[in-house]
């Protein structure tokens, strides 16, 4: 069986996620950077480098060949110990594998091993690969490779040429590419495959559609409530009827995405939630806009890869959005784009200069006066945002104002009492919101989803190391006998740094803060944010000082 090598970090996140995208770099080296060249595949798994018809090789030939192929099986090789007979203190047949292990303090951590020395015997995670591509710029020249998780039986039966491994009583319930052990002909084989085939088409298709409503909702969310007063009178019962006819498609769409990835899920097949979609897609955006950087302008238009640039732009802009409202309960910058739109100011635009919270006191919009306000259902019982226990406490003030423009407002304000979760897709009765986005808020807070529960414990974990990184390096460093550091942004960048190790892009980073002192961030074997601040000083002085 063939074996790709994986850190202890990497081995974690496939474990997690069920599956992940590696990079190997391409060998051997293209000699030199060639621009405006392209890989092109040859034959499967043999790629050439060409620019206008004409083929770069390298030292070893023309063709360049990928360490695996899509379809292949393989095992991870990771950092390893062979575990001691406690009887004798001679080497067991026992391992231990790094990703695996925690050391409890008081215990010595063991002697991780390479991963290249890792045996087959030892292995325990086992993949499929799905797809193999190369990426090639100025700066990188590496092989993508998408492993998708297998069990160790599934695996075997690959290997050895059989018909799928599973545990289902017949074809028809036959789970994946590596299922079912019984009297299955070729035909029902590859029916099978095309079933699969199918629902992980039609999953693709509802999810897209559901990014695009998520968003499209959010602005009327907005206009419908926050941003009420910037709509024409005259358009704002067609703006209703739109957010009325997009929740009821919602709604349908949910229950056939949570019915497709449940299909999936029994057949061992990847079943990728919404967010993992917007983001598998993002990352194939922005490769394939590097991809087309590289080109001249005469090349592009001559191509058509100016259209193409300019469809992604907006591809990109849409699901940098999504992604962006689905991380803003959580209060962390997300670096993406406001999606462009034709109103004022969007939901997106509002979040991103609003504290997100529970608030139980709000003013009149009109008079100003402070009325206390709750919101049944919310965590806390207070609204989200300061702008909406305002709105709360505008509904509920007498003055005339008030009084003369509540009956519109009334109706909107209270016709949302179901959220969904942002995640699965699970709708929960929530009470009484202002807005969608806001019941949506609620219910992703309280539901128990593998997704949802890992959001809330990111979450935390973000929020402990930037209290780190402000006790180490803020005003509050001075506690410790260190110099808080100086200008402007430099504690955001730190605060940024450990929301990207907490979410998975990186494991560790060093900066050094000029004149000041060196930040270092990694992961300890217990899965924790370490912040570590060090300094050196020097005093030089001249003879007779």
């Amino acid at each position: 069986m063939k074996a790709l090598v994986m850190t202890a970090q990497d081995a974690r996140e496939f474990e997690k996620l069920g599956g992940l995208t590696i990079t190997k770099p391409i060998k051997p080296a293209p000699a030199a950077y060639v621009e405006g060249a392209k890989m092109e595949e040859a034959a499967p798994g043999r790629w050439n480098l060409i620019r206008e018809g004409v083929i770069y090789a390298h030292d070893g030939g023309a063709t360049f060949t990928t360490p695996v192929n899509a379809g292949d099986i393989v095992f991870l090789r990771e950092p390893w110990a062979r575990l001691k007979n406690p009887a004798n203190g001679e080497p067991s047949d026992r391992v231990i594998l790094a990703a695996d292990s925690t050391v409890a303090e008081g215990q010595t951590a063991y002697k991780w091993a390479s991963p290249v020395s890792m045996p087959e015997s030892a292995a325990r995670r086992f993949a499929v690969v799905s797809k193999v591509e190369p990426i090639y710029n100025e700066n990188v020249a590496v092989w993508s490779i998408t492993l998708e998780a297998v069990t160790k039986a599934a695996a075997e039966a690959g290997e050895a040429g059989a018909l799928p491994y599973s545990d289902a009583p017949s074809p028809e319930e036959g789970s994946s590419y590596f299922t079912y052990a019984g009297d299955m002909s070729p035909e029902d084989h590859e029916r099978m495959i095309a079933a699969i085939n199918q629902d992980r088409a039609r999953l693709a298709e509802v999810q897209d559609r559901l990014i695009r409503i998520d968003n499209r909702r959010r602005e009327l969310a907005y206009l419908n409530f926050e941003g009420r007063d910037k709509v024409d009178p005259n358009d704002r019962a067609a703006l209703q009827e739109e957010d009325a006819t997009l929740d009821a498609e919602q709604a349908e769409l949910a229950r056939e995405e949570a019915e497709l990835r449940h299909a999936l899920e029994d057949a061992g097949a990847p079943a990728p939630t919404t967010a993992d979609r917007a983001r598998e897609k993002l990352a194939a955006i922005r490769s394939r806009r590097g991809e087309i950087a590289n080109f001249d302008a005469e090349t592009k238009v001559s191509n058509n890869y100016d259209i193409e640039e300019a469809r992604l732009i907006q591809e990109e802009r849409d699901l940098s959005a999504y992604l962006e409202g689905l991380t803003a309960a959580e209060g962390g910058p997300t670096g993406e784009e406001p999606p462009a739109g034709e109103s004022e100011q969007t939901t997106l635009d509002a979040q991103e200069d609003e504290e997100v919270g529970s608030f139980t006191f709000g003013k009149c919009n009109y008079c100003g006066r402070e009325w206390g306000v709750t919101l049944e259902g919310a965590k806390g019982g207070g609204y989200p945002t300061q702008r909406t226990a305002n709105a709360a406490a505008t509904r509920v003030c007498d003055c005339p104002e008030a009084v003369e423009n509540r009956k519109p407002e009334v109706g909107v304000a209270f016709a949302v009492t179901t959220g969904a979760c942002k995640y699965c897709g699970q709708l929960q009765e929530v009470g009484p919101h202002p807005s969608q986005a806001a019941a949506d808020e609620t219910a992703t807070e309280v539901c128990s989803c593998p997704s949802a529960r890992t959001a809330r414990r990111t979450a935390e974990q973000i929020e402990d190391a930037r209290d780190r990184v402000n006790r180490l390096f803020g005003e509050r460093a001075e506690d410790l006998g260190f110099k808080p550091i100086a200008g402007d942004g430099a504690i955001e960048l730190l605060e940024r740094v450990v929301e990207l190790i907490a979410r998975g892009p990186i494991s560790s980073a060093s900066l050094n803060i000029r004149g000041q002192c060196k930040a270092k961030f990694s992961i300890t074997s217990k899965g924790k944010i370490k912040v570590s601040r060090s300094e050196t000083r020097s005093c030089d002085l001249e003879a007779g000082e």
